[in-house]
């Protein structure tokens, strides 16, 4: 069974883990990791191309 929270308590959650595991991030951070966004997001000409 999966328990549900709202997104505040989901976020603190979320925040205290990060804060409780400083050092697995860190080592992340160290190793050389930038940070950019991953994922699908398409430009904005991109996206106002397709709608033409």
């Amino acid at each position: 069974m999966t328990r549900r929270r709202d997104g505040d308590s989901g976020l603190a959650k979320t925040v205290r883990w990060y804060l409780a595991n400083r050092s697995w991030w860190q080592s992340i951070q160290q190793s050389g990791y930038e940070a950019r966004r991953l994922g699908l997001a398409v430009p904005s000409s991109q996206t106002i191309a397709r709608l033409d």
